[in-house]
């Protein structure tokens, strides 16, 4: 059922396993410390890439 989700929707398979992770977390801080990865995680694959393709554009 996730694989089929995953699929329709385009989320990345490792952000989707930080974010189950997070609900079998038992302190803040590893609350916390597992959804800065899957931030990190999107930072990577959307944020990066953008920023390099509207520096090309201005170049």
């Amino acid at each position: 059922m996730h694989e089929a989700n995953d699929r329709q929707t385009g989320i990345e398979p490792a952000f989707k396993a930080g974010l189950r992770n997070v609900g079998a977390m038992t302190t803040h801080d590893e609350c916390l410390k597992a959804f800065s990865v899957s931030l990190e995680i999107m930072e990577k694959r959307i944020a990066q890439p953008i920023r390099i393709f509207v520096s090309a554009l201005n170049a």
